[in-house]
């Protein structure tokens, strides 16, 4: 929770997390580490709700017998989550994950460079370090894949039922 208080910090963030949200935050398997909790507090500082609760959270959770937690989730419910969390910047987020299953098509990966490069002749102008940070958020929703080292990245059967579902009008961003 200091680590949670700290990122708050940093980015002058004021929520604060029901007793729930808490359990959700103490008993979730922090497999990204401190990358992953630091990616989480600003996705509940951009939401700008003061009271956070595990409904808030982009993981939703339950407890199970032995009170550990577990994801539980429709995939519309994780679009809805994701929509949620892209509110002012959904273009840019969509544009990279076109990007990505551009090269899903082509059977290859794409890196920030080339996403970045491409955003400038689509005249959306990512940096590198928003193309890192898109790409860090849409692996945190499962929607794409970063691969280490210079391996690039993909979207995932997740994100390319998202985009489906956007050019089928059956979700609107």
């Amino acid at each position: 929770m200091l680590l949670i208080e700290k990122f708050k910090n940093d980015l002058n963030s004021h929520f604060t997390l029901t007793p729930e949200a808490v359990d959700a935050f103490l008993n979730y398997s922090w497999d990204g580490n401190i990358r992953e909790l630091n990616n989480y507090v600003e996705y509940l500082t951009y939401l700008g709700d003061d009271k956070i609760c595990v409904s808030d959270l982009p993981f939703k959770l339950q407890t199970s017998k032995n009170n550990s937690y577990k994801t539980i989730e429709s995939e519309d419910t994780h679009f809805e989550d994701f929509k949620r969390f892209t509110k002012n910047r959904t273009d840019e987020y969509l544009f990279v994950l076109n990007q990505l299953a551009i090269n899903y098509t082509n059977r290859t990966t794409i890196g920030r460079k080339s996403i970045s490069k491409a955003s400038e002749n689509a005249n959306i102008f990512l940096t590198e370090q928003e193309v890192r940070n898109i790409l860090v958020n849409l692996e945190n929703f499962k929607l794409a894949r970063v691969l280490k080292g210079r391996g690039g990245s993909k979207i995932t059967e997740l994100g390319l039922s998202l985009l489906d579902k956007i050019k089928m009008g059956q979700m609107e961003f």
